[in-house]
């Protein structure tokens, strides 16, 4: 895919995803960094009771707003003007699309709404889009509400490391694609999102076995293109604290990882199913030697897990088309 290169640093459209409460703490990170041309984008996505979250709110409005979850005033503090609210259906996936399809600027950066940047995070995006590197580029996500010092936390962590990794326009294999990052911080040239059709609604959090709808965008996208990793730029993000959350990020990442496997078919897809279960198994059994109650529980939720993952993979493999990921040029091949 062709990429026009930029004499001056390039505005950025900032998508944020949201089914929880206003992100009042990130929206207030993020506009002291926005200049002239940069949008901020918030997609609320959650029907029903989410919208009286958002107290005041109609969609497209821009002025200051009241948290009603930390009851605290927010304002925009002059930088109103940076600010867009749209709505979409349920669904992360559809709420991306939703809002890259409505930005003013080439470059997309998708950030969930329970993240904290860096104070020269914006920055460092319009360094990134000014390079002559990839299309598409995700960065670590470090975790944060970390108890028991994070052993059964690290299982379920989406943490790559500190490391840089690009694919070199090589078609990741999906068993491979976890190594390049989440979509929770992700910056996207508009041109490849054009290309490949954007994110898989189905496969989208918020919707039957979803959640991996940033992984198939990172597979499918490194078929187009060069997909790039990079650990020097962090964003921080929450990871399970308390253990009843962790047995349910077991399933919920398990019905997801699976449910895209299924659709993808082939052996490379086997493969990660066969991964994630082992790693859920083998970790929670290392991390929990005792015979405690926690500990026993921990390792039923664990075969739970399992259980329901392999259960969702053998009904995608079984109902659902190979054109549910990819696109059609992709899968002919």
């Amino acid at each position: 895919m062709s990429k026009a290169v930029r004499s001056a640093p390039p505005s950025i459209s900032i998508v944020i995803p949201n089914g929880r409460a206003f992100p009042t703490p990130l929206v207030e990170q993020i506009t002291p960094q926005l200049y002239k041309g940069d949008e901020l984008i918030v997609v609320q996505n959650r029907s029903g009771g989410g919208k009286e979250r958002w107290t005041g709110l109609r969609e497209n409005e821009a002025r200051p707003v009241t948290d009603t979850a930390s009851s605290a005033p927010y304002d925009m503090a002059g930088n109103h003007q940076f600010l867009r609210l749209l709505s979409s259906e349920s669904g992360a996936a559809r709420a991306r699309n939703v809002g890259w399809r409505a930005a003013s600027n080439c470059w997309i950066m998708f950030l969930d709404d329970d993240v904290c940047i860096e104070k020269n995070f914006v920055a460092r995006m319009r360094d990134k889009a000014l390079s002559d590197g990839a299309s598409v580029s995700t960065f670590r996500l470090r975790d944060y509400k970390v108890c028991d010092g994070g052993s059964i936390q690290r299982l379920i962590s989406l943490d790559r490391g500190g490391d840089v990794r690009n694919t070199q326009s090589s078609p990741l294999i999906l068993s491979e694609v976890w190594r390049y990052g989440a979509g929770a911080a992700m910056l996207v040239h508009r041109d490849l999102l054009y290309e490949i059709g954007g994110f898989k609604d189905r496969l989208g959090a918020g919707c039957k076995y979803g959640g991996a709808e940033d992984l198939e965008f990172l597979w499918h996208a490194s078929r187009h293109t060069a997909v790039e990793y990079d650990g020097t730029v962090t964003v921080s993000h929450p990871v399970a604290n308390q253990y009843a959350e962790v047995g349910r990020k077991f399933r919920q990442y398990g019905r997801a990882i699976a449910c895209l496997s299924g659709t993808a078919k082939g052996i490379s897809s086997l493969r990660t199913v066969f991964n994630y279960c082992f790693h859920l198994l083998v970790g929670t059994a290392r991390a929990t030697r005792g015979t405690d109650r926690i500990s026993l529980h921990l390792r039923s939720l664990a075969f739970l897990a399992v259980e329901e993952t392999i259960r969702v993979y053998l009904v995608s493999l079984i109902t659902r088309r190979r054109t549910g990921a990819l696109c059609d040029r992709c899968c002919l091949r």
